[in-house]
């Protein structure tokens, strides 16, 4: 059947109010409610969820009139007074399960909207042609790190290293490994620990605010910790312009989610192959786009990718006025000539198993 005019208005509709609850699903992460209600296997009132929250009561009971209409809080018929977030949803919205909290990822919406009138007028023809890291909010910065960190605990060691053929062995057997960092670094720093044979550098970009650099808070992971890790080294450099005697200095180099928001990832990767050591093995973690757009319409994660892509990646990447502005969904197509143009002769790609997000790594030898 063939979709009318007031079936798309419908769809529209729906789409709207989605993205509406998408702000209250992140307020209940910020702010803690969902981690609260989890806590309570019986339902309970607006005044009992705040003050377990810390919250103001009046506040708690519109957000949850937001929950209850869509679909995450249960509220009881009789009374519309008590409300109860049921143990099967309990995983999807807080840290205590082995699935993604996804009110974490909603954090993103009210998070790139921060730049929402940059981008705007990045878009006309007489309007700067990106926007730098500086420009986005703390928060922004924040977000972008809990959801790196969430993968670099939950998946790093446990399913990342392991689905790339002999990564495992080669860190066991002792290497030198850089991670190209536009995060926090969390993934150098949890690898130096597990492979205490390997020497690790953590490379950050001069380009990186302070806010970029953050991290939430684990002693063990924050750049400015008391806690040294013997074997790690973090040092900044422009990642177009590695130090001359690094060539062939590395048997691994790593880039997670990150070669995409850079404005020249072409000379990114052509110094990293300069630096790897023959046979060495660059993984770099990117979106599992394809290149067309019309090949990724059945792609559920192909919405969030393209949105995040234009408040964020793409911006970013043309902030630069030699910018390439690949975007997050290069796509695989233009990926592997892409890499094959800097040097690199065997391109595979392994899904990042597990991942909701459908990324993948494309792991490269010299």
């Amino acid at each position: 059947m063939a979709e009318t005019e007031e079936m798309f208005g419908n769809r529209l509709a729906e789409t709207v109010t989605q993205g509406f609850l998408c702000l209250a699903l992140s307020l209940g992460h910020k702010t803690g409610l969902f981690e609260a209600m989890a806590g309570f296997d019986e339902p309970k009132s607006a005044k009992e969820i705040a003050n377990a929250a810390g919250l103001k009561e009046r506040y708690v009971r519109e957000w949850l009139g937001a929950m209850v209409s869509g679909c995450i809080v249960e509220v009881d018929e009789e009374t519309s007074e008590l409300f109860l977030l049921p143990p099967h949803r309990r995983p999807a919205v807080t840290r205590l399960g082995d699935i993604i909290d996804w009110s974490m990822v909603a954090q993103g919406l009210p998070m790139i909207s921060g730049v929402y009138e940059k981008v705007i007028e990045c878009t006309k023809t007489s309007g700067p042609p990106g926007i730098t890291g500086g420009d986005y909010s703390p928060s922004y910065h924040q977000w972008r790190n809990q959801c790196y960190d969430t993968f670099v605990q939950a998946s790093l060691l446990e399913a990342f290293i392991p689905s790339i053929p002999g990564f495992e062995a080669i860190l066991g057997q002792g290497t030198n490994v850089l991670e190209i960092n536009n995060h926090n670094g969390s993934a150098a720093r949890k690898l130096a620990r597990a492979f205490p044979e390997s020497s690790f550098f953590l490379s950050n970009n001069p380009r990186m605010s302070k806010d970029e650099k953050s991290n939430s808070g684990d002693p063990l992971t924050t750049p400015s910790s008391p806690y040294k890790q013997f074997n790690l080294t973090v040092e900044t450099h422009d990642p177009t312009n590695l130090p001359a005697d690094w060539s062939g200095k590395f048997g691994v180099v790593l880039a997670i989610q990150n070669i995409r928001d850079t404005p020249r990832p072409d000379v990114i990767v052509q110094e990293v192959h300069r630096i790897l050591k023959p046979e060495g093995l660059f993984a770099m973690m990117e979106s599992n786009m394809k290149s067309r757009i019309a090949d990724n319409r059945d792609n559920p994660a192909s919405v969030f990718v393209y949105t995040c892509s234009l408040f964020s990646s793409l911006p970013q990447s043309l902030s630069d006025e030699a910018g390439l502005g690949l975007g997050a969904a290069f796509g695989r197509e233009s990926f592997k000539p892409f890499l094959e143009k800097a040097g690199f002769k065997t391109i595979t790609l392994v899904p990042v198993p597990g991942d909701p997000l459908d990324q993948v790594t494309y792991v490269c030898k010299k």
